[in-house]
């Protein structure tokens, strides 16, 4: 009997065993079922939010283009201005010396021109970057992309963004520069082309003139003043003979060339090796002026060169004709 009701008793508690295993087995089941359940809903609600944030930026995105395309052209415009007074700042900074100094001038005023002609650069919009939901994300942080996805979007209004800017026209800023910075450059050969030129050169500009009709340099053995290459003394003279001189004004004895007849034939260009020898011999020769046949005619100093011309000729006539020896001697081919 007791046998018989020992049995029962365990038969009892194997079924009340098998019982609780089941409701645990059911509720892991309905617990799994419950978070993932949620766990789901909250990815399909981040998927979604995320593509109509993409969506919202790539609209976004597309709308911003022309305006930024505008902002880069005015930076590219901005750019060219700096890079033609990078030019000419550089020309500057070599220090060399133009024969018109005012050159040098309108040069820096054309660049402070374009400076004033430069408009504000407005800036770049930034481009909506896109969303992406990674794999790691739990149900907390999946709500937290919904709402950073949603406030984002919402701020993306293409209505908002500013009007596409005018580029602006620096064309008339950068020839100016441009034009000055030649006229610069120019004037630099020019003095270069003043500042101990040869012979050769100095007769070749000679022969541009059309007065002028017989041209000769001095040599050691033939320089009347005896000065050729000594020191203190020209390092090249030529002399030569000018029409507006009639040779019935000259006393020419037969024989005599050009260097022989002198400056009264016409004039001479005195070749120094620096501005201050150049400026000795003109002040020396300045002590003449006015003292009639002691007179030299006139003299004036462009570069390390001393252009003389004839006392024979009228005061006009010196004028036009020294103004036109600089201009071949200074002329940039």
């Amino acid at each position: 009997m007791v046998a018989i009701i020992q049995s029962a008793i365990d038969k009892q508690a194997a079924k009340e065993n098998r019982m609780r295993r089941v409701i645990t087995l059911l509720s892991a089941v309905a617990i799994s079922t419950a978070l993932f359940g949620c766990a789901n809903e909250a990815l399909e609600e981040a998927t979604i939010a995320v593509a109509n944030y993409n969506a919202a930026a790539a609209t976004y995105n597309e709308a911003i283009a022309p305006y930024n395309e505008a902002v880069s052209n005015i930076e590219t415009a901005a750019q060219t201005v700096s890079d033609a007074k990078k030019t000419a700042q550089d020309a500057i900074n070599r220090g060399e010396e133009p024969f018109d100094e005012e050159t040098l001038q309108v040069l820096k005023e054309a660049m402070l021109a374009a400076d004033d002609a430069i408009a504000e650069k407005p800036k770049q919009l930034a481009p909506a970057p896109d969303m992406a939901i990674r794999d790691d994300l739990d149900k907390e942080k999946l709500e937290q992309l919904v709402e950073e996805a949603n406030r984002n979007a919402g701020q993306l209004d293409p209505s908002i963004i500013p009007a596409i800017p005018t580029i602006p026209d620096y064309s008339r800023e950068i020839e100016g520069i441009e034009s000055a910075l030649d006229a610069y450059e120019n004037s630099i050969k020019s003095m270069q082309q003043v500042t101990a030129p040869s012979d050769d050169f100095v007769i070749d500009r000679l022969g541009r003139i059309d007065t002028i009709t017989s041209i000769q340099a001095v040599t050691e053995d033939h320089d009347p003043n005896g000065q050729l290459n000594k020191q203190g003394g020209y390092i090249g003279c030529i002399y030569f003979r000018d029409s507006q001189v009639s040779p019935d004004d000259l006393f020419i004895e037969e024989g005599e060339d050009t260097v022989d007849i002198g400056t009264d034939g016409g004039g001479a260009i005195e070749v120094f090796k620096t501005a201050d020898e150049a400026n000795a011999r003109n002040d020396y020769l300045a002590a003449f002026d006015g003292m009639g046949m002691l007179a030299s005619g006139s003299h004036y100093v462009v570069g390390t060169v001393l252009v003389r011309t004839s006392n024979e000729l009228t005061g006009t006539q010196q004028s036009k004709l020294t103004d036109n020896i600089i201009e071949a001697l200074t002329a940039v081919d």
